[in-house]
């Protein structure tokens, strides 16, 4: 999926500033929802480092918000695997 995740992130790069909280919501939720912790790690942190590094095209706002609810996930119980944790 590392290859995938690439071509979703610069897919969501490309996308109108007002959807890309969204877009970058439904690459997480859709990262934590996979069986393979591996993967999950993998992913969660190349979705992240590029929310939160790319400023000049994600903005405060989408940054914010994007770790806002990866936090909040993490609270509920999203990663169920304790070493991912």
């Amino acid at each position: 999926m590392a290859s995938s995740i690439s071509s979703q992130l610069s897919a969501i790069q490309s996308v109108p500033q007002k959807e890309k909280t969204q877009a970058y919501l439904n690459l997480l939720s859709t990262v934590l929802s996979s069986a393979d912790a591996a993967s999950v790690a993998r992913d969660v942190h190349a979705i992240l480092s590029d929310a939160l590094t790319t400023s000049s095209t994600a903005g405060q706002v989408v940054q914010r918000k994007v770790l806002s609810n990866f936090a909040d996930r993490l609270k509920e119980g999203a990663v169920v695997n304790a070493e991912l944790k």
